[in-house]
């Protein structure tokens, strides 16, 4: 859903290898969006067709993952690290022998009694929680900004918030219009 956003909502992406990608500008840099097809287990797979296809640095590369164990609406930045049980991120880590991949933890705040694979596969988000994905997809946006001009730390700084999410972020609240 959060690539979805980025690439503009309803536009066509293209397969390439095993994934589904979608060339976009975000701020001066251009970018490859990439939806692996593979199961979340192997989606390294993916990964590693792609960096092998355009000559890709997984340290130039962002993954964007659900996190059940992160609130609803907070996100981590992070420029590497281990796979946090996430099967997308064991899969990745295990595929590329690198742990120097930054990502965008999306935290989805399940209960303890939530069966995880319903909750990310079925979209089973309540009506508030799907009211709020605009500003958190805008927040990833942002993020994703920042992270792209080689700018790690302030993006880390800026969105890694433990006291506000990430739709809430007064940076990231639209302007309100001018007045006479």
């Amino acid at each position: 859903m959060a690539i979805d956003a980025l690439a503009g909502g309803l536009v066509v992406f293209e397969r390439e290898g095993l994934s589904l990608v979608r060339r976009v500008q975000i701020g001066w840099t251009p970018v490859l969006l990439a939806k692996p097809l593979t199961y979340v287990d192997r989606c390294g797979e993916a990964v590693k067709l792609l960096l092998r296809a355009h000559a890709g640095d997984p340290a130039r590369t962002v993954i964007l993952y659900d996190d059940a164990l992160l609130p609803f609406g907070f996100v981590r930045v992070r420029s590497r690290g281990i796979d946090g049980n996430h099967d997308g991120m064991k899969s990745i880590l295990r595929e590329l022998w690198v742990r120097e991949i930054p990502r965008i933890r999306i935290g989805i705040g399940l209960s303890p009694t939530t069966v995880v694979s319903l909750k990310v596969l079925r979209e089973d988000f309540t009506d508030p929680e799907r009211d709020r994905l605009p500003g958190i997809f805008q927040g990833v946006a942002a993020a994703l900004a920042v992270m792209v001009e080689g700018k790690m730390d302030k993006a880390m700084s800026l969105f890694n918030r433990r006291d506000i999410p990430l739709d809430k972020l007064p940076m990231l609240a639209p302007e309100a219009p001018a007045g006479p």
